[in-house]
C-alpha cells in the first residue's frame, strides 16, 4: 500500500519478522501436556465472609499488591468465576455488568468504549485507560479506539479484572480520567494444555487453544483465539432517505504469548478485528458497504529486582503497533509508541509505603490523508500512604505532566481511608 512505502519508520507494521520470530520460538518451548477441564482450582468467593473478601488484593490502585480495602479509590473485582458465571462472549459483555459503567456504540466504531459514570462525550474513548497486567494497551493513532481489545480479548485468559471507577490515582496518565480497567491474565499451578470449539446460529463459530508449562523459575503461556459471526440484516437509511441491508458481522482473533524467567519477563498479544464500517456521513458512500480492519499488537519487557525486604525496582518497556485499513477506500492508518516507565516501591516503615515513577513515551502515526506525526511527552508520579493509628490511613500524591509543545501541568491527590469497624470503611479522596 502507498502509505506504508511512505513511512520508512513503519515499514513493519503488518507482520513484521520479529513479531512472527518471537511467536514462532516461544511456540518452540510450550510442551504438550494432556488436556485438563479447568486451569485451576478457583477460590470461591461465594464461600467467604466480608471480612477475607475485604483482604483479597488488587494491583491498580496503588501498583502494588495489597488488600482491596486498603487500596485507594472505589475499585472493583471481576473474579475468573465471576466472568464464568455471566457466560459473556466479549469483555465488553463481562465490563457492561459493572456498577456505573454502560457499553456505548457508535455508528463508526461498534461496541468501542465502556462508559464509567456517564464519562462519555463521542465515539473515542479517552477518558479509560485500558492495561494488560498493569501495562497500558493503547490505540497510538487517537488512543480512544478500544473496539480491538473489547471485542477479541479471549475471556479464558482472565484470571480478574481490576477497575477504578473514577479520577482515584496520580499513577496513570490523562486517559484514566474516567477510571482504570486492569486486565490480569491467568497464571495456572501445573503443565497443562486446554482447547475448545463453540458454534450456534447466524454463522456464529470459534475456537480456542493454549497450554502453559513451568520449570524451576522459568514458566511460560501461549494462547491461540479466534470466532466470526453474522447476524440478520437490517435496514438502515442516510439523510437523502436511501436505504440498504446490512448484516453487521464480526472477525475476532487473538495470539497471547507470555514467558517469565526469574524477574525477566516478556509479553505478546496481537489483537484483530474486522467489522462493517459506517462512516461518519449524511449520505451512504457508493457501492458496497465499507469494511473496517483493525489490528494491534502489544509488547512488554520488564525487569524487577529486590533491594533487600522492603525496596522493588521495576522497569517496562511497553510498544503498541496499531494499523487502521478501510477495504474500499484504500484508507489505511499506522501508529507505533514506546513507553519506558522505571518505578520503585517500598516501605519507609513498618506503617509507610511509598511508589515513585518516572516516564517517557514516543508515539509516530501517518495516515494516507494527514501528514506523518510525532509526540513525545514525559511525566513523574509520586504517592505516599502512612498509617497514623490503627484504622486511619492517609494517602498523598502528584503526578507532573509535560506533553510535547505543551506546559507543564500538576496534579495533586489526597485521600483517607478509615476503618469504622469490622463492615464498615470509609474512602475519602
Amino acid at each position: 500500500m502507498p502509505l506504508i512505502s511512505e513511512l520508512p519508520s513503519l515499514k513493519t507494521i503488518k507482520y513484521p519478522a520479529f513479531k512472527l520470530v518471537a511467536a514462532f520460538v516461544f511456540g518452540l518451548l510450550v510442551p504438550a501436556s494432556p488436556l485438563y477441564a479447568t486451569l485451576q482450582e478457583e477460590t470461591e468467593y461465594w464461600d467467604l465472609s466480608l471480612q477475607e473478601l475485604m483482604q483479597i488484593e488488587v494491583n491498580v490502585g496503588s501498583k502494588v499488591d495489597e488488600p482491596i480495602l486498603e487500596s485507594p479509590g472505589v475499585i472493583s473485582l471481576i473474579s475468573k468465576s465471576e466472568i464464568d458465571t455471566f457466560g459473556g462472549l466479549y469483555l465488553h459483555d463481562v465490563l457492561n455488568r459493572l456498577p456505573s459503567a454502560t457499553i456505548v456504540n457508535a455508528t463508526a466504531f461498534a461496541y468501542n468504549q465502556i462508559s464509567i459514570r456517564g464519562q462519555s462525550f463521542n465515539q473515542f474513548d479517552v477518558h479509560t485507560s485500558y492495561l494488560l497486567n498493569g501495562r497500558p494497551v493503547r490505540n497510538t493513532q487517537i488512543k480512544g479506539i478500544n473496539e480491538t481489545l473489547l471485542n477479541s480479548m479471549s475471556l479464558d485468559l482472565i484470571e480478574s479484572i481490576e477497575v477504578i471507577r473514577g479520577p482515584g490515582s496520580v499513577l496513570y496518565g490523562t486517559n484514566a480520567y474516567a477510571g482504570v480497567v486492569n486486565i490480569r491474565t491467568i497464571k495456572p499451578e501445573e503443565n497443562s494444555a486446554w482447547a475448545n470449539l463453540s458454534g450456534g446460529t447466524l454463522g456464529t463459530y470459534g475456537g480456542e487453544a493454549g497450554s502453559y508449562f513451568s520449570k524451576g523459575k522459568l514458566w511460560g503461556l501461549i494462547n491461540v483465539k479466534s470466532n466470526h459471526h453474522d447476524s440478520e440484516k437490517v435496514r438502515v437509511g442516510d439523510s437523502s432517505g436511501n436505504y440498504r441491508d446490512q448484516a453487521f458481522y464480526q472477525k475476532n482473533s487473538q495470539l497471547f504469548a507470555q514467558l517469565q524467567l526469574g524477574g525477566v519477563g516478556f509479553t505478546v498479544s496481537r489483537f484483530f478485528h474486522e467489522t462493517p464500517y459506517i462512516p461518519n456521513r449524511r449520505t451512504w458512500p457508493e457501492g458496497e458497504t465499507e469494511h473496517l480492519i483493525l489490528e494491534d499488537w502489544f509488547y512488554n519487557l520488564s525487569y524487577q529486582v529486590y533491594a533487600g525486604n522492603r525496596h522493588k525496582l521495576i522497569l517496562n518497556v511497553t510498544h503498541n503497533d496499531n494499523l487502521w485499513e478501510q477495504k474500499f477506500e484504500e484508507n489505511t492508518s499506522a501508529g507505533n509508541s514506546f513507553i519506558y516507565e522505571l518505578t520503585a516501591q517500598g516501605k519507609l516503615s513498618d506503617n509507610s509505603s511509598y511508589v515513585v515513577g518516572g516516564i517517557y513515551e514516543d508515539e509516530h502515526f501517518a495516515s494516507t490523508d494527514l501528514l506523518k506525526q510525532q509526540h513525545s511527552s514525559q511525566s513523574l508520579y509520586l504517592q505516599l500512604d502512612s498509617r497514623f493509628y490503627t484504622g486511619l490511613k492517609l494517602i498523598g500524591g502528584v503526578q507532573w505532566n509535560k506533553p510535547q509543545s505543551l506546559p507543564s501541568h500538576t496534579s495533586p491527590r489526597i485521600g483517607a481511608i478509615y476503618s469504622i469497624n469490622n463492615h464498615w470503611i470509609l474512602k475519602l479522596q
